[in-house]
């Protein structure tokens, strides 16, 4: 029996609420997604050329088009005792952490080009792990383990 047939309608919607507004707080960092680059030919590269290597010996005979996207997302640590704790604006990311994310930036991460990397707080972070979902009622989230690029 799933849990949201245990609570009253008007109480699952509050507790909906009250979770969907911590989305709202302090606690949220803007962290930017960042993604391969798309190379784009150039349609009509220069007529110089080195002799003897034809005409396409340009080696700018295409652009990289950087991609990138800000979502919102909660960052977690877990401390020795195995409990998980949100980081605040003031606390600086860590090496190693946790990123609590929905459902547009889960899909934006595993979706098209290879994510890169994310930039938090102008740090690069690698994911080293696989989306492990998280419920909370009828409500989604994906946490991701992201470690410091050094």
């Amino acid at each position: 029996m799933p849990i949201t047939d245990l609570i009253p309608t008007t109480q699952a919607t509050e507790l909906m609420d009250l979770f969907s507004s911590l989305w709202e707080t302090p606690l949220v960092r803007l962290v930017s997604i960042c993604k391969e680059p798309i190379k784009t030919p150039i349609i009509n590269p220069s007529e110089t050329y080195i002799p003897g290597y034809g005409t396409n010996s340009d080696s700018d005979n295409f652009t990289l088009t950087p991609v990138s996207q800000s979502f919102k997302a909660l960052l977690v640590m877990q401390r020795p005792d195995a409990k998980m704790y949100y980081l605040t604006q003031s606390q600086m990311p860590l090496d190693v952490m946790y990123m609590k994310v929905r459902q547009d930036a889960r899909d934006y991460i595993l979706n098209g080009n290879r994510t890169l990397h994310v930039t938090i707080n102008n740090k690069n972070y690698n994911i080293v792990s696989e989306e492990t979902p998280n419920f909370f009622l009828t409500d989604i989230y994906y946490m991701f383990r992201v470690e410091l690029i050094k």
